[in-house]
């Protein structure tokens, strides 16, 4: 790969190194094999997003007078929606909730999240290919940013999980 990329081997094996730590790839002999996600690698994935994303947005909640990189994402993904850009609205839709993980302050919770990410953006990637109806998916955003401007911590909490449930249903 690095003849190919034209560049030394050390990032290329820095850059194995992460994807194998991320579970994406898996050293077979000298070489690396992609690995497939099974429906029990799904189950796990969204069942540490159902943990991770509502503590974060409940951090969230006590700052949300700093979520103006939501309204961003947001925009990002109406605009996606617009151009019926699947690539263009899964970049958007994992931005949104990366973002929100991140605006909750804590280093922990957005080192867990840094952990899954990759595997939700995959499969985030695949599911608005199947699931093209991005204005729903849209709506679907807005409230969970309507319920963090307006709802009870319980609200906010139940329209995360709500959202999370919705997305893994979506996949076989």
């Amino acid at each position: 790969m690095a003849e190919r990329f034209e560049v030394s081997r050390g990032p290329v094996r820095d850059a194995f190194r992460i994807l194998e730590a991320q579970h994406l790839v898996e050293k077979s002999g000298r070489s690396y094999v992609v690995l497939g996600l099974e429906n029990s690698d799904l189950d796990e994935i969204y069942q540490l997003r159902t943990a991770i994303e509502p503590l974060a947005w409940s951090y969230l909640r006590d700052r949300r007078d700093n979520i103006a990189e939501l309204d961003a994402a947001i925009k990002q993904m109406a605009l996606a929606a617009q151009a019926q850009d699947a690539e263009a609205f899964a970049r958007a839709d994992i931005d949104f909730h990366s973002v929100a993980v991140r605006l909750s302050g804590k280093k922990r919770v957005v080192a867990m999240w840094d952990q899954i990410e990759p595997s939700i953006r995959l499969i985030l990637q695949v599911t608005n290919l199947v699931n093209d109806d991005f204005d729903n998916v849209l709506h679907k955003h807005e409230i969970l940013l309507d319920a963090l401007r307006k709802g009870t911590e319980s609200e906010l909490r139940s329209s995360v999980v709500e959202h999370i449930e919705n997305s893994r249903r979506i996949l076989p």
